[in-house]
């Protein structure tokens, strides 16, 4: 909010904020939305703007990179998988963004550059529970199209939005 305010005195209008894109693709409101919600969020990062947060990062095995709505969930899961099991969370964008295809492609599209970042050779592990499985969903799509081998896809949810190749 103060950066809108700062914006707005030097004239760069609030009205146009949402219109603008990142390099990422996503609007410049939704990018600000996630790393405002996910700038608490502690442990790893590619770099101190990354939305991927990795827990358990020195671990020896294959990486799980997960979707979700929370800091909790990734902290718990990373607790329970144990600390040689690598975790990085991806927030959703669940009440920063519309829910439409387009949309959490381009989420995914920034999610898939942040894994390559950190991880630039598979194989990958992708997953989400409840809405944050579409965006795994569309990541692990993305990770594929690009030519990498995505091992495993989680969806910890019934639906799956169009045909996936990989192991579900």
């Amino acid at each position: 909010d103060m950066a809108r305010i700062l914006e707005e005195e030097a004239g760069h209008g609030a009205a146009d904020a949402g219109a603008r894109q990142g390099s990422s693709g996503l609007p410049d409101d939704v990018l600000h939305g996630l790393r405002t919600y996910t700038a608490a969020w502690t442990g790893e990062r590619a770099n101190p703007e990354s939305l991927l947060v990795g827990l358990n990062a020195k671990g020896t095995k294959l990486p799980l990179f997960w979707c979700l709505q929370r800091y909790q969930e990734l902290s718990q899961l990373a607790r329970y998988l144990g600390a040689d099991q690598p975790v990085w969370g991806m927030r959703s964008g669940h009440k920063l963004m519309g829910r439409d295809e387009p949309g959490i492609a381009l989420l995914a599209r920034h999610y898939a550059d942040e894994i390559l970042a950190v991880r630039p050779a598979g194989p990958y592990v992708v997953g989400g529970n409840c809405d944050a499985a579409r965006v795994a969903f569309h990541v692990a799509r993305q990770l594929a199209d690009r030519g990498h081998e995505v091992a495993l896809l989680f969806m910890h949810e019934a639906f799956v939005p169009q045909p996936y190749e990989g192991r579900v």
